[in-house]
């Protein structure tokens, strides 16, 4: 009998949730032939998911994995069977990670005009306020308009599994066994060091924050209650496994 096959694996990277630590692991799992990347900005978007399909059906035939920036909905592009995952962040966390990224890279699209910005000013203008206004709920649910029910209702219909950064550990331990991945090491990639922690910041603008992602922070919890009785699910013997893929990972972080 022919083996099914397995459905395409959808990453959605959301910026500064371990992303691109995530992506030097899924260079671990897959050939270059079946990991896609799709990083496109909005106004060239839609143009780059719509050759998606032929190029599934012909030069990408053998593409196992999308990895990257796009919105729930990418499926509707993929001629073949897909699944979705993600990791999400504590979105205080989130924020402040990419506003200090932001700053740190000249690359990044909108560096020219945050590097000239305070926190509060990222946080109010009208030209950055939309990236820090329910990043997360929007990625899953609707670009423009977040909707935590929508995005919850996306993540328990349509993700195959919705990992927590602060969590990386047991997140990834889950997913190797879920998609059959063999990945036992991993070094933190793309980190911005030397930012300001939570606690020297103004109470007012992690407030601030707070306020522009109140619907993130439902989404977080929601999705780390899961794991956690994900976790809480399993059977002492696979426990164990878990007890000692940690150790095994802090182990050679350290050599």
């Amino acid at each position: 009998m022919e083996e099914k096959e397995k459905p395409i694996l959808l990453y959605m990277h959301i910026p500064k949730t371990a992303g691109t630590t995530m992506y030097t692991i899924l260079l671990n799992q897959y050939r270059a032939e079946e990991l896609l990347t799709f990083y496109y900005q909005w106004d060239d978007y839609v143009r780059a998911a719509s050759q998606l399909p032929d190029m599934i059906r012909g030069s990408h035939s053998q593409v196992k994995c999308i990895f990257g920036h796009f919105f729930f909905g990418l499926h509707a592009y993929i001629p073949k069977p897909a699944i979705y995952a993600t990791m999400l962040r504590e979105p205080v966390e989130q924020v402040l990670s990419l506003y200090y990224y932001i700053r740190r890279v000249p690359e990044h699209p909108l560096h020219s005009q945050v590097v000239q910005m305070s926190l509060e000013d990222y946080l109010t203008n009208n030209k950055t306020y939309f990236a820090s206004w329910n990043p997360q709920a929007s990625q899953l649910a609707n670009p423009f308009i977040p909707d935590l029910d929508k995005a919850i209702t996306h993540l328990d219909t349509f993700y195959a599994f919705v990992g927590i950064t602060e969590m990386f550990n047991e997140s990834l331990f889950l997913m190797n066994r879920l998609f059959d991945w063999k990945q036992s090491s991993y070094q933190y990639w793309n980190v911005t060091e030397k930012r300001p922690q939570q606690q020297n910041i103004p109470p007012e603008l992690i407030q601030l924050i707070r306020e522009k992602t109140k619907l993130d922070g439902g989404l977080y919890h929601y999705a780390k209650l899961r794991l956690e009785q994900k976790l809480a699910a399993l059977t002492p013997e696979e426990m164990k496994e878990l007890q000692i893929f940690k150790e095994q990972l802090e182990n050679r972080k350290k050599t």
